[in-house]
């Protein structure tokens, strides 16, 4: 209560430390939390450099497949982003409001064995449908195929190499493949699912000039608003190796209304192996999580048929309607590229080396011929009585070119020659020493005045040396000033403290790989018959070394499916209805309000960040 003079409110110092405390724990509670997640995405990143390492040998070794059997095609496929559709001039409010358009983009690539090079053909096929279902991604594939198999007709088996999108890596796409191959005497052999940000890169590139020749149209008064249009921009400014179509989508009645029920964990599945029998039957497919990991897991097309309601027959007669192109391209358009292979590869970067060398050699020769021709012009002019200046430090080692100009003589002597010493007249070795003591003077000063942490200061001169790195070691002080810093230097303890300390030391990689956070040097012993070597290695005192990873540790774990909780939609309903707009980033800041307790419907666990809540905002606009 208040007192007696005034209506204040007293409170007793035991309450305002409980208070105080309580906010101080409730802010460590709140940094806690945020180290968790910062360690669980920082483990699912490590896990993605892992793979991602491991991912670059995919495309090398499927087509090292290609080189034993010329039949056979490697198909990396992939969509662009969304074509926004657009025309020259356009106004602002007609920008506005548009969906984009589907393009499919698909990179061929076979041993071509006369070239003993890789072919490369690009496919482009643009769609106004741009619901970029699994649906839709088997009737790009289907199209694709016919458009190969009128340039190479010997194409007999593929691999397919894609992203993990849904509807690439879906249990719907997976049972239709095999009917999609068939139906055209082909045979699917593998697909592989790459990691983020890897194995697409040759249809990215080709992607890029897609959008190089849609701005081009658009910069020369044309339209690209629809499929047709976007496909005679295509044709009007072609590309080598590529072939461009379209098509119209009309035949959506056949899709399946319900799809087959998901597999168990296909979606960390990335490795699929179709299997035939000796008739060319497709008898089942092997899973692994990895390319090439393990046995796998092989799972029969009597299985696969099982996990359909009602198993999707029409695969294989998925005829879409083609549109044609107004614009003629080009008929070497059609041909395709050369991708040169690893071992022509490496014999031009020998041959870019050899012609580098020989450049080398022809520019030294060059700067001889010309210092040959100074010197040829200086004792001419000596002989026509001309008088010239040289350096007055060239009786102690300067070659520098005579000058005409006593003035630049006398700025060389001061300010660029390297054997200028720090007083006149010595002697040519004192002169080299005077230079040489000039040049490391400042740094050796410093490193003998800056003793406050440290008892041994390291003057390392880079140099060539036959047992090691030439290093001059000052030691400073007593040795007992080496146990303050918890740093002794054992090879150190029985030699002279006076006067600089000439070692051999030889730096080596540790044994075990470092400990996780910031290291220091730690000087130790090689060999106890040898006190002039030491071997340097990165240690952490009284810090366990990290534990081993078990095996398996960096796969994809199963993605994770978590509905919105009633209390999440209340707060999102009640941001989308107010009437002020607010942006994500003040969306996140409301959920971390309300969202603040150790458990329950509003535990800290349930908050959403800035892409969910916008991803929710935009499916409840639409």
């Amino acid at each position: 209560g208040g007192g007696e003079g005034g209506g204040g409110t007293l409170q007793c110092e035991p309450c305002e430390t409980t208070e105080q405390d309580g906010k101080e724990l409730e802010l460590l509670e709140e940094h806690l939390y945020e180290l968790t997640l910062i360690k669980k995405n920082l483990d699912l990143y490590v896990r993605h450099l892992m793979r991602k390492a491991l991912s670059s040998s995919i495309t090398p070794a499927l087509i090292e497949r290609l080189k034993r059997d010329p039949s056979r095609v490697l198909l990396i496929v992939d969509y662009k982003a969304k074509v926004l559709p657009g025309r020259n001039r356009e106004t602002q409010t007609e920008a506005y409001g548009k969906k984009g358009k589907s393009l499919w983009g698909a990179t061929a690539i076979r041993w071509d064995q006369e070239s003993g090079d890789c072919e490369v053909l690009n496919f482009r096929i643009v769609c106004d449908d741009s619901t970029q279902t699994w649906f839709h991604t088997l009737n790009e594939i289907g199209v694709t195929l016919d458009e190969l198999l009128a340039e190479w007709s010997t194409a007999k088996c593929f691999d397919l190499l894609s992203d993990g999108a849904g509807n690439f890596t879906c249990t719907a796409l997976m049972t239709s493949l095999p009917r999609c191959f068939s139906s055209r005497k082909l045979q699917i052999r593998e697909h592989v699912i790459s990691e983020v940000g890897d194995g697409k890169n040759l249809t990215d590139t080709d992607f890029q000039q897609v959008q190089r020749s849609l701005d081009q149209a658009k910069a020369g008064g044309g339209s690209v608003t629809n499929a047709q249009e976007i496909l005679d921009a295509l044709q009007a400014f072609p590309t080598a190796g590529t072939l461009n179509t379209g098509i119209d989508l009309g035949n959506r009645s056949q899709e399946p209304k319900a799809e087959p029920k998901p597999y168990s964990g296909l979606d960390s599945i990335y490795h699929r192996e179709y299997e035939y029998d000796s008739a060319g039957n497709f008898t089942g497919v092997r899973l692994r999580q990895f390319f090439r990991l393990g046995g796998g897991r092989v799972v029969a097309a009597s299985v696969l048929r099982a996990l359909w309601k009602k198993e999707f027959t029409a695969a294989g007669e998925l005829d879409p309607l083609r549109l044609t192109p107004t614009v003629s391209a080009d008929s070497a358009a059609r041909r395709p590229k050369i991708k040169p292979s690893s071992e022509h590869a490496a014999v031009a970067k020998r041959a870019r080396a050899s012609a580098a060398a020989a450049r080398k050699a022809l520019d030294v020769e060059h700067d001889l011929q010309a210092a040959a021709a100074e010197r040829q012009r200086t004792l001419e002019r000596a002989a026509r009585g001309q008088e010239t200046f040289e350096c007055k430090y060239s009786v102690v080692g300067c070659t520098h070119r005579h000058y005409l100009s006593p003035a630049n003589a006398k700025w060389h002597e001061q300010h660029a020659c390297p054997f200028r010493p720090e007083t006149d007249g010595p002697s040519a070795p004192d002169a080299r020493a005077a230079t040489r003591e000039a040049m490391l003077g400042p740094q050796r000063s410093y490193a003998e005045s800056n003793v406050e942490s440290a008892s041994v200061k390291v003057d390392i001169r880079r140099g060539p040396s036959p047992s090691g790195t030439a290093t001059v070691l000052k030691h400073a002080g007593q040795a007992g000033m080496c146990a303050n810093d918890g740093a002794v230097l054992h090879a150190l303890r029985k030699l002279p403290l006076d006067g600089p300390i000439k070692l051999v030391v030889r730096v080596v990689r540790p044994i075990k790989p470092p400990a996780y956070g910031l290291q220091r040097f730690r000087p130790d012993r090689l060999s106890a018959n040898d006190a002039d070597t030491a071997r340097m290695v990165t240690t952490v005192p009284n810090r366990p070394p990290p534990p081993l990873l078990d095996q398996g540790w960096a796969i994809r774990p199963p993605m994770e499916r978590k509905r919105f909780t009633d209390e999440q939609k209340a707060l999102l309903v009640e941001i989308f209805d107010r009437p002020d707009r607010i942006s994500e980033e003040a969306a996140e800041s409301l959920f971390k309000q309300r969202f603040a307790a150790r458990e329950g419907s509003f535990a800290r666990k349930y908050r959403l960040n800035k892409v969910q809540i916008k991803s929710w905002m935009s499916s409840e606009k639409t």
